[in-house]
This record gives structure tokens, C-alpha cells and sequence, in this order.
């Protein structure tokens, strides 16, 4: 999970990584910048595949 956000606030950024966010991404960004933090986090080695991310109760 990935948030993008308008102005860097601390709190949004705790609130999100305790809900399962990985990263974030201030605006304005362009598109490779996207592309790189993307790439980044699917590297990262606590990404978990999406496949196998949730599981059917």
C-alpha cells in the first residue's frame, strides 16, 4: 500500500504505516517517480504477493 499526500504530515504517514501502508509519495510527482517507489516497495522484503496477501474468511 502506497499513500500520496498533499503536505507532509507525520501523523497521516503513523496512522497509515499501522493500517499496512509501506510507503507514501508526496504530490505533485510525476510518473517515474510512481514507477520507481512502485519498483521499490515490490523489492522490499516484507512485500507479500498480492495472491496470498488476504485470505477468504
Amino acid at each position: 500500500i502506497l499513500i500520496s499526500l498533499v503536505e507532509l504530515d507525520i501523523a497521516s504517514i503513523m496512522r497509515a504505516k499501522r493500517a499496512g501502508a509501506q510507503g507514501y509519495l508526496l504530490k505533485p510527482f510525476n510518473r517515474p517517480q510512481l514507477l520507481e517507489r512502485f519498483r521499490t516497495l515490490k523489492s522490499a522484503p516484507d512485500s507479500v504477493p498480492l495472491s496470498n496477501s488476504r485470505k477468504s474468511a
